[in-house]
């Protein structure tokens, strides 16, 4: 495999949380390669929005982080 092949890029993208929707179902369907665990993933999600507490409330946009081999 090339070099280029072996890159990884971080990206975000933002989601609406709808509801019945928890931090814990939303890093577990959202978690992106790169990510040892489903915890790590979610303790990033609550540093990136600045989330204190496993509450989240319908209608909240939340920025999600992912990786991609492809260059945007």
């Amino acid at each position: 495999p090339s070099e280029q092949s072996k890159l990884s890029y971080k990206y975000f993208k933002s989601v609406v949380t709808e509801y019945g929707e928890s931090l814990d179902s939303i890093s577990s369907e959202f978690r992106a390669a790169g990510y040892d665990s489903k915890d790590a993933y979610l303790n990033e999600i609550m540093k990136i929005n600045a989330i204190t507490t496993d509450v989240i409330h319908s209608g909240e946009y939340l920025i999600l982080p992912y990786y991609s081999n492809e260059f945007k």
